[in-house]
């Protein structure tokens, strides 16, 4: 297991051991925390939970199969920026073909400007996080 060390702000003077997988969601994932938690603490905590729905998901022989959203009719407004790429729509499932946790309406941003063609997910660090969250989903 490779591991690497997260320095928190130095004023709580903790340092975070993470694995790869751990360090990637900790860098590319949303997080949530709690009122009274130190951000660092609610971000570390969150890319944990991501890196173990991940391994637990690839454990299982669960897979994320993405597609064109046809049904993404998302409008650019005062409120809500639309990067004129494709959206995606991306579904969790089992080896049965089960659908365990779906999302759709994925923005992973402008196509790749070489053919106008939208960047496949695996191109987009994103794709890995919203995997993951659909782990996590399907695991709670």
């Amino acid at each position: 297991m490779n591991e690497i060390e997260v320095r928190a702000p130095r004023r709580h003077g903790h340092i975070i051991r993470f694995t790869a997988a751990e360090q990637f969601f900790y860098e590319h994932a949303g997080y949530r925390r709690d009122p009274d938690e130190p951000p660092y603490s609610g971000r570390a905590r969150c890319a944990i939970l991501l890196a173990d729905a991940e391994a637990t998901a690839k454990r299982k022989g669960w897979t994320t199969v993405w597609d064109i959203d046809p049904d993404a009719e998302i409008v650019p407004s005062d409120s809500y920026f639309v990067s004129g790429a494709a959206h995606w729509q991306a579904a969790l499932i089992d080896a049965d073909e089960n659908v365990l946790a779906s999302l759709c309406s994925i923005d992973l941003g402008f196509a790749d400007g070489t053919d106008g063609d939208p960047k496949w997910p695996s191109d987009d660090p994103y794709s890995r996080v919203v995997a993951a969250e659909l782990a996590a989903e399907a695991l709670s």
